[in-house]
């Protein structure tokens, strides 16, 4: 993974405070991810450690609890991550639990990029991605191959189909 940070103009407010004239504000872009047990909290950690803020949401509360001593920011739904970041990442056990969350978010939105690293069946991927650009939502999916373990180091690799758009 890659990571980039924006700057604000002296002029512009950030999320975690303000700037005075003259002065240059480096703003942590907002990554959200959905599904924080072992794969998404290594990106959570790769991407916090890179100088991203990470929303994140899981099923399970102690996964929540590991996302915020990561230093990220758990939410109590999946909805509320959709909220608050435009990209988001999804690490969920299978498809159709990816199809399930999807259906169940109201928040989904044009301009939404959806990152998807399940390891899921390339169909069902092809007909989420189908459904979602029908809503102007792009998405990518992006399976990982490699372990929790690998994915801490940076030592994965990612396969990646999506539109030129996305």
């Amino acid at each position: 993974m890659t990571a980039s940070s924006n700057t604000a103009s002296s002029n512009s407010v950030s999320s975690e405070g303000s700037a005075t004239a003259g002065q240059s504000v480096s703003v942590p872009r907002l990554v959200g991810i959905v599904g924080t047990g072992l794969l998404g909290s290594a990106m959570a950690e790769t991407l916090i450690a890179a100088g991203y803020r990470v929303m994140g949401f899981d099923v399970q509360p102690d996964c929540r609890a590991r996302l915020k001593q990561l230093g990220g920011e758990p939410t109590d739904t999946a909805d509320q991550v959709f909220q608050k970041c435009r990209t988001v990442l999804l690490s969920l056990p299978d498809s159709r639990i990816v199809n399930q969350l999807l259906s169940e978010i109201t928040s989904l939105s044009p301009g939404h990029l959806i990152i998807d690293t399940t390891t899921g069946s390339p169909e069902a991927s092809e007909e989420i991605g189908r459904r979602l650009s029908e809503n102007s939502v792009e998405y990518l999916d992006a399976t990982v191959l490699g372990s929790s373990e690998q994915a801490r180091r940076r030592d994965v690799v990612t396969r990646v189909g999506g539109t030129d758009l996305a």
